[in-house]
This record gives C-alpha cells, sequence and structure tokens, in this order.
C-alpha cells in the first residue's frame, strides 16, 4: 500500500463502475484494508467523507473520477470502492 498524492494526472487506476447491485465479497481484513487506503490518501487533498454520507450511485461517480486522481493501484482501488459501498447510505 502506497501513499500517494492527488493529482491532475491520472496512472493506473481503478476507473470503471460496478454494478451498483454488484456485491464484492471481502474479508474483514480487506475492508479494513479499505478503510485505511481511504484515510491515508483522501484525506490528504480535501475533507474526508465518510461512506454514509452519500448513496452508492453518489459514490461511484466520485470514485471514478478519485481514484485516477488518487493513483491508487487496481487493488486499492477495488478495495477503497469496496469499503465505502458497503458503507454507504441505504436509498
Amino acid at each position: 500500500m502506497a501513499m500517494t498524492h492527488c493529482t491532475p494526472k491520472a496512472g493506473k487506476a481503478v476507473s470503471t463502475t460496478p454494478s451498483s447491485t454488484e456485491v464484492v465479497k471481502l474479508t474483514e481484513a480487506e475492508m479494513e484494508t479499505g478503510r485505511m487506503v481511504m484515510m491515508n490518501n483522501c484525506a490528504k487533498c480535501h475533507k474526508l467523507k465518510m461512506p454514509e454520507t452519500r448513496t452508492v450511485d453518489q459514490w461511484h461517480k466520485i470514485l471514478n473520477s478519485m481514484i485516477p486522481k488518487a493513483k491508487l493501484n487496481a487493488e486499492d482501488g477495488k478495495l477503497v470502492r469496496a469499503y465505502i459501498v458497503a458503507n454507504a447510505k441505504q436509498g
């Protein structure tokens, strides 16, 4: 897990949006890793928003642009997305 900064140029990252109904099965350890990647990367550039503040669809739109800006690799991007979606606001 690498510490990175948000930049205008995107590196290799997760940019596809899984279906809102797609369920990604992760272990508790993987979910915790997703939370830590989010905490260590997203808060560097802006105030951190907790997953429950937005719906799954809202998060997918945000993550599609923010994961590449944070230059997360595919695995870290997948873990962050899974953590956020699992804890997103219902509705």
